[in-house]
């Protein structure tokens, strides 16, 4: 288990946690299986991921089928809204 799926299955503090795993984000390399357990911890923290939205919106598209998935779950636990508007139901 890497520490970003520690982290969003602790679902400690939101304030601490979230930008945290948003920096990680930015420092992987794209299109990595990381790079979507990082997305899918920030879906564990729902609403209170939702600076994560634009980095995790343009992850819809990525390569990778599990960080699509795992943007496109994520998104619509911390921005039903923003999910609509990208198209997912």
């Amino acid at each position: 288990m890497s520490s970003a799926t520690a982290l969003g299955k602790i679902h400690s503090d939101a304030t601490l946690v979230v930008p945290a795993l948003i920096h990680e984000l930015h420092q992987l390399p794209k299109s990595t299986i990381v790079h979507g357990e990082v997305v899918k911890s920030l879906g564990e923290f729902g609403v209170q991921a939702k600076a994560a939205v634009p980095d995790i919106t343009t992850m819809l598209s990525d390569p990778i089928l599990f960080n699509r998935k795992a943007a496109t779950n994520a998104l619509l636990r911390i921005d039903p809204e923003a999910a609509a508007k990208a198209g997912i139901k």
